[in-house]
């Protein structure tokens, strides 16, 4: 799936917990959760969560040089940059515990040269690898869903890397439906994304 970051798009968590550990926490009774739109604050946090998914997601789908290599303080000050900007109908959501950052999604209008002023597209959506199948994924994917209705858009796109069959399967079951879309975007390291584009009805 395209990242708000270009070039951006879980396991290494050894490396990211040098940065920012990410110790799996117990859901306890009474714990304090919350999603809500994310601030500059959460730059580092974010970036963390971005760099830890796509080296579990993608280990095995693109060389572990480029992965391995992946920079939790670049990230953070691309997403700072991006989270400095307000821009109509766009937003990334946070889900977090305990004030603890645990996944985000970014949504907004649909990029693409003469796109249709009622699609919306899904930017990006991860979620801390130590906390997958425990229900928040689809939590914030709701809520996700539902920030692109309430900001007016009819239909949604997004798009996933070729060979990601989690997040293939994911989405199918969810009612998403490839329209035909293709690309290939240039990652890090120049390593070319081949991407497929699906499409839902909101």
């Amino acid at each position: 799936m395209r990242s708000l970051i270009p070039g951006l798009r879980q396991i290494v968590v050894s490396r990211c917990a040098d940065e920012m550990p990410l110790a799996v926490n117990r859901i306890i009774d009474n714990v304090s959760e919350i999603i809500r739109e994310a601030t500059v604050e959460d730059a580092w946090a974010i970036a963390t969560v971005h760099v830890c998914s796509w080296q579990a997601v993608y280990r095995g789908l693109l060389p572990d040089e480029m992965l391995d290599g992946l920079s939790v303080a670049d990230r953070q000050r691309r997403w700072a940059e991006v989270l400095s900007q307000s821009v109509p109908r766009r937003a990334t959501l946070v889900f977090c515990r305990e004030e603890r950052v645990l996944g985000f999604a970014s949504v907004g209008p649909q990029r693409a040269d003469g796109a249709d002023p009622e699609a919306g597209e899904l930017y990006a959506i991860y979620l801390d690898p130590g906390h997958w199948r425990r229900g928040l994924g689809a939590r914030l994917y709701a809520a996700a869903l539902e920030r692109l209705r309430s900001d007016g858009f009819g239909h949604a796109v997004l798009w996933v890397l070729v060979g990601n069959e989690r997040a293939i399967g994911f989405y199918r079951q969810a009612g998403w439906t490839p329209d035909g879309g293709q690309q290939t975007e240039t990652g890090p390291d120049e390593v070319p994304l081949n991407e497929i584009r699906f499409r839902l009805t909101l």
